[in-house]
């Protein structure tokens, strides 16, 4: 039987990390297949898995292109500088159309994919051409390292993917009536469904022990997904009762194109509203909103990961540590912001600007520095790039909710 070893897992950052010029290859060739995925997934999938899929693909597949623009040497900023330009590229051009009373979503759409796609493209084809691509690929295909031989932990990692799987069986086939007892599903849905988180935080407890990075990744996202997916499984509506009224608003803006009419403080922060309301309408799926509102905390449970792990990543610390922080911070987010909301993309958006603003490593003072912060740290230096990627962040989190800026 073939088995993976799990010591190492394909991640276009890691895969690529020993030679610079493949890191934006990596980068780029996923979120070419983001766009892919997504554009099979709503021609051959369910409504419940193309819109969140396809609102994650506009904002990766987009922002990872940015990485192709200015010199950003010997710095990956990853899934981080990702998610934050994705994110604002989105809220700044839906904001902009509700400010000028131009609601035409297609068009964006069109510009900024168009562009994406464009930007990817003078990655890949030099890279083609250079050997990184054929690269990249190749390292793919040995971190997946078939092999007849199968180990302790392999073992753990099917029992790991069997607790995965029945979790999410028996999320779907737990019912609840009208009335939600209290403690909701977690009295209904059976001992053995306790059982198989254990075996899952198990799996990360063993691979932790033994210092497999990939396997703690591969059993901390199974976990992430559990703990965040069974919700939305056995109820099939948003958690929050305030996300359907978020949702109002965006659809108030599709119909209409514009916030007149919409309460004070939403209309004065409608950053959020405008961004997720131009990207449904613009590839005209606005038809099943609720699918992305119920979705919405897996979604933003597994950016939370990505983006804590490549803050451990920026600051110094291992991969394996880096997984650890992800899954932790996913499952104790005491502050519940994960819902569909402005906040939650806030949180998310605050994390990406940290991101960015520790993400550059050189000791070195060039051209292209411009601010020497302090004369205690006389190593660190900030970039004319950073402060654009930063503003761009900063920008889009003020416009989007009236607090978090200062949180932040």
């Amino acid at each position: 039987m073939l088995s993976l070893s799990l010591s190492r897992v394909l991640v276009p950052t890691s895969v690529a990390a020993a030679q610079p010029d493949t890191r934006r290859v990596a980068g780029s060739l996923l979120g070419v297949l983001s766009f892919v995925a997504f554009g099979l997934a709503a021609l051959l999938a369910p409504p419940a898995v193309a819109v969140p899929l396809g609102f994650a693909a506009l904002i990766y597949g987009v922002g990872s292109s940015a990485s192709v623009i200015g010199r950003k040497d010997g710095v990956e900023l990853g899934a981080a500088g990702a998610v934050g330009i994705g994110f604002s590229a989105w809220v700044l051009g839906g904001l902009a159309m509700v400010e000028a009373e131009f609601w035409h979503p297609t068009i964006l759409v069109v510009l900024l994919v168009g562009a994406s796609l464009v930007l990817h493209a003078r990655v890949l084809v030099p890279g083609v051409r250079n050997g990184a691509v054929q690269t990249v690929l190749r390292r793919a295909v040995q971190a997946a390292n078939p092999d007849v031989r199968a180990g302790v932990s392999e073992l753990v990692g099917l029992c790991c993917v069997a607790a995965f799987g029945y979790s999410l069986y028996q999320a779907r086939h737990t019912r609840i009536g009208f009335e939600v007892p209290i403690g909701g599903y977690l009295t209904k849905i059976g001992v053995a469904w306790y059982l198989s988180l254990a075996v899952m935080i198990a799996a990360i407890a063993f691979y932790a022990w033994r210092r497999l990075a990939g396997g703690v990744l591969f059993a901390g996202l199974q976990l992430v997904s559990a703990v965040f997916a069974v919700p939305i499984l056995v109820y099939s509506v948003p958690r929050s009762p305030a996300a359907q009224k978020h949702m109002d608003i965006v659809s108030f803006i599709i119909a209409h194109g514009k916030v007149d009419g919409i309460a004070g403080i939403y209309a004065d922060w409608n950053g959020f509203f405008s961004g997720v309301a131009a990207a449904l309408d613009g590839v005209g799926d606005s038809s099943d909103r609720i699918r992305l509102e119920t979705y919405w905390p897996l979604l933003m449970a597994l950016t939370t990961f990505a983006i804590v792990s490549a803050l451990c990543r920026i600051v110094g610390y291992d991969r394996l540590t880096g997984y650890l922080v992800g899954t932790v911070a996913c499952l104790a987010n005491v502050l519940q912001q994960d819902y569909f909301s402005p906040q939650s993309m806030g949180y998310v958006l605050g994390l990406c600007l940290f991101a960015v603003c520790l993400a550059n490593p050189r000791p070195a003072a060039t051209v292209d520095d411009v601010i020497l912060p302090s004369r205690r740290h006389p190593g660190f230096r900030l970039a004319w790039w950073q402060l654009w990627y930063a503003l761009i962040i900063a920008t889009t989190i003020g416009w989007s909710h009236q607090f978090t800026p200062f949180a932040v």
